[in-house]
C-alpha cells in the first residue's frame, strides 16, 4: 500500500516594539514652534524612533522640518511632536 503524503503549513507572525528611554527621565521642555511643553529627544533616540539614520535627523533639522533646541552648546534636542506629526 503506498504511503499517504500530507502537507502542513506553518505561519509565523512577528511583531516589533521599539521603546525609547534613557537613563534620565523624559525631558519635557518648551517648544517655541509648538507653543507648549513637549517631549524632547536626543537625535540618536529620534532616529531610532522613526527608523531613519542619524544623518537624516540632522538634515531634517537643517531643512527646518523638525523643531529643535540647543540645550547646551553642542547638545541638540528634537521636538518629538514635530518628529511624529511630520511623518
Amino acid at each position: 500500500m503506498p504511503e499517504k503524503k500530507t502537507r502542513k503549513q506553518i505561519t509565523i507572525e512577528t511583531h516589533q516594539l521599539t521603546v525609547v528611554h534613557s537613563a534620565n527621565r523624559a525631558v519635557r521642555m518648551w517648544c517655541e514652534e509648538c507653543a507648549r511643553d513637549v517631549s524632547m529627544l536626543a537625535p540618536d533616540k529620534a532616529s531610532m524612533l522613526v527608523r531613519v539614520t542619524l544623518r537624516t535627523i540632522y538634515r531634517w533639522v537643517e531643512e527646518g522640518k523638525l523643531h529643535f533646541i540647543e540645550a547646551q552648546p553642542g547638545r541638540l534636542l528634537v521636538c518629538a511632536e514635530s518628529l511624529l506629526n511630520g511623518l
